[in-house]
């Protein structure tokens, strides 16, 4: 009866519920019962535009500066997604109130270049544990290893498999360092490559100290808040 239902998270602070992509192929992720309409989203339909950074300006200089060891950069832009910023300005100040401060700061993100259009409208998510269909209008054909569909869709429905991704889990992996980010990117068809500059809140972060056991001992970890209830099975810690 629930699935009946619209999930309460959406109509939350961040619109947003960390079940609707998930299906339950293992025993670590949680799924959740409630129905998910894309109209709930707080990004549905959203539009974005693109504003470019002038070629010496401060913040043109500044990544510039950082993404020019990998290569020549082209051109420099701003995302403008108004329906996309009022979700984080959402979020922020639910976090601010929650821990009495936040930790915000501009990460990178690398990604395959084919899918940056939907990321950009809708911000990021956390990864499914369903692989990208070939046949998926929407994740397919883009080089991604999970879907970008949530469960409605009936054509993305293969478990993820373990394939040296997501070694901490399917979460969103950012860095401070444009080189870290950029081994994951995936180059556009005329094999240029495009990396994002992201604002970032950073809530309450966990630091882990350990070894990993296996490499794919958190893959299929959903829920990354404090992972050390489960870290006494799965690593020793780094003076060992």
């Amino acid at each position: 009866w629930m699935a009946s239902k619209p999930c309460p998270l959406l109509k939350g602070p961040g619109g947003y519920c960390r079940g609707s992509n998930l299906r339950g192929h293992t025993d670590w992720t949680k799924v959740c019962s409630f129905r998910h309409d894309a109209r709930d989203s707080l990004t549905f339909d959203a539009s974005l535009r693109y504003e470019s950074i002038p070629d010496g300006s401060a913040k043109y200089n500044e990544l510039a500066t950082e993404v020019g060891r990998l290569g020549r950069v082209t051109r420099v832009r701003r995302i403008v997604n108004a329906k996309l910023e009022k979700a984080y300005e959402s979020r922020r100040a639910f976090l601010n109130e929650k821990h009495g401060s936040i930790i915000e700061k501009e990460l990178w993100h690398g990604t395959a270049c084919k899918a940056l259009d939907q990321i950009l409208q809708k911000g990021l998510q956390c990864p499914a544990d369903s692989c990208a269909a070939k046949e998926c209008s929407v994740s397919g054909g883009k080089g991604l290893c999970t879907t970008l569909c949530d469960t409605n869709c009936n054509k993305c429905v293969k478990p993820h498999k373990w394939e040296r991704c997501h070694m901490f889990g399917l979460g969103i992996y950012l860095a401070d360092s444009a080189e870290k980010s950029h081994r994951y990117v995936r180059p556009h068809d005329d094999n240029t490559y495009s990396l994002v500059r992201c604002r970032v809140n950073l809530g309450s972060p966990y630091l882990v100290k350990a070894n990993l056991l296996t490499q794919n001992a958190l893959h299929d970890f959903v829920n990354c808040s404090d992972p050390s209830k489960h870290l006494d099975n799965i690593a020793v810690p780094w003076d060992h």
